[in-house]
């Protein structure tokens, strides 16, 4: 707002009992744009502040990490001994202590064939499941019959002639 005389402007701010907002006379233009600009960070600044937090980040992590493994092998207050897992290998540190951590058995082809065949469904449809079970039964029935001609031979030989 505008006022045409200096007595408009002194009758308004008496009746606003001095709660009105006033324009500060050094804001420009050149001033807001400024600020805006200052509220925003060029791509090198970025770049330092993005490194810095990660510097300060590494460094927390291999403190933590640092405390931890002076934790394992020593005993607590309540007696017990942390044990932790960092690796597959045993790894010397800086003290010469090996930290000795299970390793991987190593997969053969033989193995590795073996796995692929379990995983694959030989069964996937109902009558493939239906006729491998009546195979099973077969085998199953040929198993017993010969078992019980087994025993009968069995028998027959052991038999003692008692009159």
């Amino acid at each position: 707002v505008v006022f045409k005389t200096v007595a408009g402007l002194e009758k308004a701010l008496e009746l606003a009992n001095g709660n009105i907002p006033l324009i500060r006379p050094e804001i420009s233009l050149q001033g807001w744009l400024d600020e805006y600009l200052s509220a925003y960070h060029t791509p090198e600044m970025l770049r330092k502040r993005s490194d810095m937090y990660m510097q300060n980040f590494d460094r927390q992590h291999e403190q933590e990490r640092e405390a931890r493994d002076a934790q394992v092998g020593k005993p607590d207050d309540d007696g017990f001994i942390l044990v932790q897992r960092s690796g597959r290998k045993a790894i010397a540190d800086a003290e010469g202590k090996t930290h000795i951590h299970a390793a991987r058995k190593p997969v053969t082809t033989a193995e590795a064939k073996k796995r692929t065949a379990e995983k694959l469904l030989s069964d996937f449809y109902g009558f493939q499941k239906r006729e491998s079970r009546r195979k099973q039964i077969n085998i199953l029935r040929r198993q017993f019959e010969e078992d019980k001609r087994r025993i009968a031979r069995r028998q027959e030989k052991n038999r003692v002639f008692r009159p």
